[in-house]
């Protein structure tokens, strides 16, 4: 796996909060040694131990819970925005703009605009 900073920070952000290596790779359908390198490399890359192992499970560093803190809120508004702006195969989105002679909207384009936009919520039409 190549080392990506923002992935390695996922990964660190979703061990810090889980506080399991384990659960965090099961969660992910991943094993825990492709998940530990990850956060690792981001601590050698840092200069500094962000987690600590305590038996079977994490313990944060101070480092590591000013890492999450800081990091965590802004991670998962990035993560969110990706979901907001994902699109299935085959929705339609967007804006709707048509260039047609105004004679033709309230006779041809008015009906059909309310129907488009039903079987389309995600379209923004034209007001």
């Amino acid at each position: 796996m190549a080392f990506t900073p923002l992935n390695a920070l996922n990964s660190f952000i979703a061990v810090a909060r889980r506080r399991s290596y384990a659960a965090v790779a099961k969660d992910l359908g991943v094993s825990t040694s492709a998940l530990s390198p990850s956060v690792r490399q981001l601590e050698t890359r840092l200069g500094v131990t962000l987690l600590t192992g305590i038996s079977r499970s994490v313990a944060l560093t101070d480092a590591g819970q000013r890492l999450l803190e800081d990091a965590g809120p802004a991670v998962d508004q990035a993560l969110e925005s990706l979901k907001a702006v994902k699109v299935r195969r085959g929705e339609v989105t967007g804006r709707v703009r048509l260039t047609v002679p105004s004679a033709a909207v309230p006779l041809a384009l008015a009906p059909l605009i309310p129907r488009f936009v039903e079987r389309h919520p995600k379209v923004e039409a034209p007001a």
